[in-house]
């Protein structure tokens, strides 16, 4: 019987968290999507974006930058996860245009990281999210 209990709660909080990977309808209906930038942007507003986000952003190198237009979708980062479980207890989306790019650079400890592959959300011609594909909960693209 209790292995009975332990599964199904199991199955609940696993539904329950494939259930908060995606934004709610409400949070789509109020999502807004400004233009982007052209592809031929994408490196200028990179830049623009390290100067607040990295720790020696002179020393970035970047490779790789989507030549495609953005496209229009949002990213889902978990930011807080239950130890014992590993369950994302707090998940914030972001809305916008998407796109990708390698980038090194120096951490504060002045050695370089390696290549890293990097998600950019792009409001208008700005970056208002950017982190490591590797740190992305989940992504989807939509329609134009």
């Amino acid at each position: 019987m209790k292995k009975l209990i332990l599964a199904i709660t199991s199955a609940f909080i696993l539904a329950g968290c494939a259930a908060m990977n995606e934004p709610s309808q409400q949070q789509l209906a109020a999502a807004t999507f400004p233009e982007p930038v052209a592809p031929s942007e994408f490196e200028k507003v990179i830049k623009e974006w390290a100067v607040d986000t990295l720790a020696d952003p002179d020393s970035m190198n970047i490779r790789e930058i989507d030549t495609e237009p953005a496209r229009k979708g949002w990213i889902s980062v978990c930011t807080q996860i239950e130890p014992t479980y590993g369950i994302c207890l707090n998940r914030v989306f972001y809305f916008g245009h998407i796109f990708n790019a390698r980038i090194n650079a120096k951490n504060q400890h002045g050695g370089y990281v390696g290549f890293k592959n990097y998600v950019f959300v792009l409001r208008g011609n700005k970056i208002s999210y950017g982190v490591e594909a590797e740190k992305i909960s989940s992504m989807k693209f939509l329609p134009n």
